[in-house]
């Protein structure tokens, strides 16, 4: 199932106790940004049970979850299992995870240094004692295209929730 228009209070397990109700839910996948207003869901039912599932789910359209109605549609896109061997095997990989942040659609012609500079500016919050600071980045482009992307990593997760809320 797709399900958008979800308030960012909503967590996965408020939408997998929701749809419980009309089948076996195997899956639950929240996405968008977590400090967007709206984010969307793919939900998957056990193979038992997702021919009497999906009906009773589309009756789900137009719940109110945290003061707004949501969007119950069937999906078009198959949810892929996640491969357990590019999630973080460790500690430090799962701090290296929280500190980085992904960005593209940035146009070629800016150097690393025109990207630190723009990210440095925008991941400075008093208020959480962000600082900025940059440790690595990874300018990434193609021939192909005009843009590039990149993956920075900051000194701390502070500096990097505070510049994906600036974006």
């Amino acid at each position: 199932m797709y399900v958008s228009e979800i308030d960012h209070n909503v967590t996965e397990e408020d939408l997998a106790h929701l749809f419980s109700r009309c089948g076996d839910v195997v899956d639950c996948r929240l996405c968008g940004d977590a400090h967007s207003r709206m984010r969307f869901a793919f939900i998957e039912f056990s193979q038992d049970s997702w021919r009497t599932a999906i009906p009773e789910a589309l009756k789900l359209n137009d719940t109110v979850m945290c003061g707004f109605p949501i969007r119950v549609l069937r999906s078009k896109t198959a949810i892929i299992p996640v491969k357990r061997e590019l999630l973080p095997r460790s500690q430090t990989e799962m701090e290296r995870c929280q500190r980085t942040i992904y960005a593209s659609n940035i146009d070629r012609r800016l150097t690393e240094n025109d990207v630190v500079s723009f990210f440095e500016a925008l991941s400075v919050d008093e208020k959480t004692g962000a600082d900025g600071k940059i440790c690595k980045i990874r300018l990434l482009a193609d021939g192909s295209h005009n843009t590039s992307i990149a993956f920075i990593e900051f000194f701390g997760p502070e500096s990097a929730i505070a510049a994906l809320n600036k974006c």
